[in-house]
């Protein structure tokens, strides 16, 4: 299942993923998003069998910055360091993306 959502605000996703992120997820997720208050964030969460994705691309164009947030865990686990998490710019996604397309 991938459900996707445009451009939230801070506040907005918070109250959309509280409820439904995994226990070992919720701490790290919440900081981000309290942390961009001045943000709006796109979002993509996919559940497939025991995995949880959730993939956050924050605006700010108060700083004038667009970041990607990407979370990854099993939701069989409970332990709370159980998770994958690379936050990365989007010139620098562009640039991987550019690179792979020439191999």
């Amino acid at each position: 299942m991938e459900e996707t959502y445009k451009v939230l605000s801070s506040t907005r996703c918070i109250s959309l993923l509280k409820a439904d992120l995994p226990l070992n997820l919720r701490q790290v997720v919440l900081a981000v998003l309290e942390s961009g208050l001045d943000s709006t964030f796109d979002v993509r969460i996919t559940k497939l069998n025991y995995i949880y994705k959730l993939e956050l691309i924050e605006h700010n164009r108060q700083e004038n910055f667009t970041v990607c947030h990407c979370f990854s865990t099993d939701t069989i686990s409970v332990s709370s360091d159980n998770y994958t998490y690379e936050t990365i710019s989007l010139p620098h996604l562009e640039s991987l993306y550019h690179l792979a397309t020439e191999i």
